[in-house]
């Protein structure tokens, strides 16, 4: 195959071409702006994961202080295996002494707790009176404990208030 050149004079002096300009800020524009955004959650990323280097090395180096207190909450899977051994093998009453004398956690148990509770309702009772100090005097002489119940029934079992003392306990 045969290459022929044509070869093109031209005069003398200097060449001005103008070259085609193209804008091509839009695009550079949309691109700084999707790195921007980019920035932007990769430091508030870097920002999240320095809070929680930070959370995990106090959490080490509470660890790595000595434990001075029986009731220290690193011990909390022994004392809760002790108990289980004592409960299973019959050494509660040891297990007992041992936590009451190193301040350990001491097992749970269960009790029988007697509450006096002061319960808060209103109730309404017709009365036939001539004053109202007489009808009061007379509503109080009169209601019963149906009339309360069939007020905490009409009030969905809600009472104004209720407050609970304890009176006594006794270990089961």
């Amino acid at each position: 195959m045969a290459t022929t050149t044509t070869s093109i004079e031209f005069a003398q002096g200097q060449l001005d071409m103008p070259a085609p300009v193209t804008d091509r800020r839009g695009g550079y524009a949309g691109e700084m702006a999707r790195t921007q955004a980019d920035l932007v959650a990769a430091e508030a990323r870097a920002a999240d994961l320095a809070l929680t280097v930070e959370r995990q090395q106090r959490e080490i180096e509470r660890l790595q202080l000595p434990i001075t207190n029986a009731a220290d909450d690193r011990l909390a899977a022994i004392w809760e295996r002790g108990e289980q051994i004592a409960n299973d093998e019959g050494f509660c009453s040891e297990y007992d002494r041992l936590v009451e004398a190193i301040g350990g956690t001491p097992r749970e148990r269960d009790f029988q707790v007697t509450l006096s509770v002061t319960l808060t309702q209103r109730v309404r009772v017709s009365v036939s009176a001539r004053t109202t100090d007489e009808a009061e005097d007379l509503a109080i002489e009169a209601y019963t404990v149906e009339d309360v119940i069939e007020s905490l029934r009409n009030d969905n079992y809600v009472a104004d208030s209720i407050d609970a003392e304890a009176t006594d306990c006794e270990r089961e």
